[in-house]
């Protein structure tokens, strides 16, 4: 594969499509119903009929102004009294800003104004607040962590004590109405009362310097669109009173896809289709909204159960067909249905392909896993998944709602709002040029349309892949297309798909190491291969249709090994080894991201037969182990999956997770992290607690740089690598850097050196070190500026400096 050269950073005009709105630190959803945001409590409301001034905390981390206060004001509260608003400056404790809310609506957000709108600094600690006349709403334990909108932080209670409040309640020893308005200092186990601003940046630049080899690019012009939060809120049908499923995993642009419902009230729905990205950290485009669609109580009951695979499958009429055309971009898209005699929502997804696009990543949704972990059914008794024991289903189906998109949205292996979508969201901000399938189009099309990308990648549960799509991925490696595996317990299971691609094929063993022992069980006498795991001794060291399987952990150097119950928790990443992948991340040997390793993770195989070969020149696959982290929780005795391994693993093998970076024969370099949450090391949207890590994300970005692949904006700089402090240019969140006065001066001088030197040695210290001082690296600079022989200017390269908030 030819190497890839950097492209150029340009200053690219933004026109009135793009992102630059206004902020709001908490959506317009109902508070009381928004779940344990931070890990709070239910919404409570207090009975009291004496007046509260009542709000929170915040900084910004660049300056700004205040448009607008907002309150949520229930309608237990007097209404058709005034309610005032006001903004205070947390330090010198004065009013900064007062409006009164008019024609109030009960048990919903109102939102006033303020004219002129106030300016606020960076860092400087401000206070909303609103009053409450009666009846104060509020959600116990919020304010335990911050919350975050960047560039807006509600401080945590360790940093300042928050949910704060005046109590006007002089004869309980409170404070004295007549003295109104008292600043806001009381506070009460760290609630959020329901109060928000309406922020705007400084400075709305008409420009923005990305890389110009992605201005063309339909994800990078998507992502200057506007976006909304409205695809966060959903109201699930927990009743199944609606319930959905698509006609195909995925489509190509411009071709049509129906979407098939049952509701138990005949009548009409709501349709809305979301596009999922970045659109400045909104994470959603409303792409399609159709209303007063007819729907009809479809053949629930009666559901079409296989009684010997357990497989249970609806045959649905169309309800609404979407039609795609050449102004959709290729993408995961949400599809939310309500219900509108009841309100109740429901989900369904499925993926846009463009496959006339040139695109240097093709990202791959596991939908088959999602699938094989779905135990949707009107009757409970037929509730069963390629998991479940006793009877298990040993088939996988799409003509089946998912149970994670109607009645239980707290399934794990749900849906690609679980870990997929932190993926694609951190793709997007950063502007790589990415193109997205599904498992499906790669067994249809074989290796030949994974060739066309310059690196395949997955991430989070990705456990179940067919025999068509091993083969296509083991000979686009042998061609020399990268691997980028964020991921584990990937390519576990082998499944077969029916010709039609509405059902496949999963009898597993009945092993206890593999899958379990069932009543139903029937050996896999149908397909060839079997649908086992690639590990089992039916598949592994053995040859199908020209493809020697060697397992997962010889087609990407890992396979899954062990596992927690808590999703959310975790154990630590931990470097194993230096590696030039390490540059600028100030990651060294022993150092460790913060729960990044779950809730699967997994480990390489002993023997050589189950191991990947490597290229001539680069190091053997035992020395490519970059990551061992240490699990020190013991693990159940169920998690003896250790021996299963082609090679001999102890059981406590299961305490340690690998991840490894190699690099094939044909030159295609394989990373596999070797664990499920890794994406949530690159954002950390709808995770508690939070876990981005910038050294990690710019890890990753190396990995595509060492692939030839960049995106538009520059590498992610670790906090304690930067001296100067970051701002944001747009409410698009792209950060653009306050570049301290020795920087310039560094720059202007190392290009005035290249354009005299003649040495193609020196000539390269010096490129290394200008790319150094883009990524901040101050020590790689001095050692680059030393190395060309220019030790005095080596000595003004500063030392790494300590955060600056």
């Amino acid at each position: 594969m030819l190497t890839a050269t950097e492209p150029n950073f340009i200053d690219y005009p933004i026109g009135e499509d793009s992102t630059i709105q206004d902020i709001k630190l908490f959506s317009d959803k109902d508070p009381r119903f928004d779940g344990a945001i931070n890990g709070g409590s239910s919404s409570l409301v207090s009975g009291d009929d004496k007046l509260y001034d009542a709000g929170f905390k915040f900084k910004s981390s660049q300056a700004g102004k205040i448009k607008a206060l907002r309150s949520w004001i229930s309608a237990q509260d007097n209404i058709n009294q005034p309610h005032k608003a006001r903004l205070w400056d947390g330090e010198t404790k004065q009013i900064l800003a007062e409006v009164t809310f008019e024609n109030i609506v009960g048990d919903s957000w109102n939102e006033a104004a303020l004219n002129p709108p106030v300016d606020i600094q960076p860092n400087k600690t401000y206070i909303v607040s609103a009053d409450v006349l009666k009846n104060l709403p509020r959600q116990g334990n919020f304010f335990n962590t911050p919350f975050v909108k960047s560039p807006i932080t509600a401080l945590a209670t360790t940093e300042s004590l928050n949910g704060v409040f005046t109590y006007y309640n002089l004869e309980d020893g409170y404070d004295d109405p007549a003295l109104a308005p008292v600043f806001p200092q009381r506070s009460f186990q760290n609630s959020y009362y329901y109060q928000d601003i309406v922020f705007q940046t400084e400075s709305e630049s008409t420009t923005i310097n990305v890389r110009e080899h992605v201005i063309n690019h339909p994800i990078f012009l998507e992502n200057l669109k506007s976006g909304t939060e409205n695809w966060l809120e959903t109201n699930y049908a927990l009743s199944l009173e609606i319930a959905a499923f698509m006609s195909a995993e995925s489509i190509n642009k411009g071709e049509s896809i129906d979407i098939k419902a049952s509701v138990l009230t005949p009548g009409n729905i709501r349709l809305e289709v979301y596009r999922l990205g970045y659109y400045g950290g909104v994470g959603g485009r409303l792409v399609e909204d159709i209303d007063n669609i007819v729907a009809a109580k479809q053949s629930i009951f009666n559901e079409l159960v296989n009684s010997q695979t357990k497989l249970v499958r609806y045959s649905w009429a169309k309800t609404y067909t979407i039609t795609t055309n050449d102004t959709w971009v290729t993408g995961c898209y949400m599809v939310k249905l309500t219900e509108k005699n009841t309100n109740k929502q429901c989900l369904a997804f499925f993926i846009l392909r463009d496959d006339a696009l040139k695109s240097d990543i093709v990202y791959k949704f596991g939908f088959a896993t999602h699938l094989a972990y779905n135990t949707f059914s009107y009757n409970g008794d037929n509730r069963k998944s390629t998991y479940s024991g006793g009877e298990r289903a040993l088939q996988i189906t799409h003509d089946r709602p998912w149970e994670a998109n109607t009645f239980n949205p707290n399934a794990v292996n749900s849906n690609p709002l679980r870990w997929e979508v932190n993926t694609i969201r951190w793709l997007e901000k950063n502007n790589y040029r990415v193109s997205y399938c599904g498992g499906q189009d790669i067994d249809k099309q074989g290796s030949n349309f994974v060739k066309k990308y310059r690196v395949f990648m997955n991430s989070g549960h990705d456990e179940y892949w067919s025999f068509k799509e091993y083969k296509a991925i083991k000979e686009a490696i042998e061609a020399g297309v990268n691997v980028v595996s964020l991921s584990a317990n990937t390519c576990y299971w082998n499944i077969k798909w029916s010709d039609d691609y509405r059902t496949a094929d999963l009898y597993k063993k009945n092993d206890p190491l593999a899958g379990g022992v069932v009543s139903n069980y029937i050996v896999d006498t149908f397909n060839v291969p079997p649908t086992y795991r690639f590990r089992d001794q039916e598949l592994i060291g053995k040859t199908f249709n020209g493809c020697q399987i060697k397992g997962e952990c010889g087609l990407l150097g890992v396979g899954y090994i062990g596992d927690i119950g808590n999703i959310y928790g975790g154990y630590d990443l931990t470097v194993k080894k230096e590696d030039s992948i390490f540059r600028g991340t100030g990651l060294t040997i022993g150092s460790k991201l913060t729960q990044l390793i779950g809730y699967e993770w997994d480990h390489i195989d002993p023997d050589s037969l189950a191991q990947p070969q490597t290229k001539t020149g680069t190091p053997k696959f035992v020395d490519s182990i970059i990551f061992e982290s240490t699990i020190p929780d013991s693990i159940p005795g169920t998690s003896n999956v250790s021996q299963s391994f082609l090679g001999n693993l102890p059981l406590d093998a299961v305490q340690t997770a690998q991840g490894v970076y190699f690099t094939a024969p044909s030159g295609a370099r394989v990373f596999s992290v070797g664990s499920i949450q890794t994406s949530w090391g690159l954002d950390s949207w709808g995770v508690s607690p939070a876990r981005e890590s910038t050294a990690y994300q710019r890890l990753i970005y190396n990995v595509f740089e060492d692939m030839g692949v960049w995106g538009g904006l520059p590498a992610p700089v670790p906090a304690q690598l930067i001296e100067f402090t970051m701002t944001r240019q747009l409410s698009m969140e792209r950060q653009l850097t306050s570049k301290p006065h020795h920087f310039n001066s560094l720059l202007h001088q190392i290009s005035a050196l290249l354009a005299e030197v003649t040495d193609e040695k020196v000539k390269s210290h010096l490129n290394s070190a200008l790319r150094e001082l883009r990524y901040s690296d101050y020590d790689a600079v001095r050692t680059y500026l030393n190395n060309a022989g220019y030790p005095e200017l080596a000595s003004q390269v500063p030392n790494p400096p300590s955060i600056k908030e």
